[in-house]
């Protein structure tokens, strides 16, 4: 019996597109093995926590580790930060120095870029 030459063709295309996805699939949406941690990597030992109590009802809850800052905020925002250069006091900052957090002893505040949107924060010491 003869097979219709549309049938073999649209069965062809449709195996091909398959295989076509799978592949893209691997290629588009696999994590390169070269930026793939060789081990699990470990959170560093957490220093110190607090937290600020800002005007406006604000809050800022630190978890200090050593060179960076956990951040978890009053509008439910999650940051994570590195130490950067300061003068006086400790700076911590994304990459882009968009988002800075600052603290000196019991004291601190935040600025987004270069305004001031946590303000007047104290611990309850």
């Amino acid at each position: 019996m003869p097979t219709h030459p549309l049938k073999f063709l649209t069965l062809s295309l449709v195996i091909c597109v398959f295989i076509l996805g799978i592949y893209l699939g691997k290629v588009l949406f696999t994590t390169p093995s070269s930026t793939q941690p060789l081990t699990p990597q470990k959170e560093t030992p957490i220093i110190a926590t607090a937290t600020y109590f800002c005007k406006d009802n604000k809050f800022i809850s630190g978890t200090f580790r050593d060179n960076k800052v956990d951040l978890v905020l009053s509008d439910h925002r999650q940051l994570s930060l590195s130490q950067a250069i300061s003068a006086s006091g400790a700076r911590y900052a994304n990459i882009n120095e968009s988002f800075v957090f600052w603290n000196k002893g019991n004291t601190a505040f935040i600025t987004e870029d270069d305004e001031q949107t946590f303000g007047d924060c104290a611990t309850l010491e």
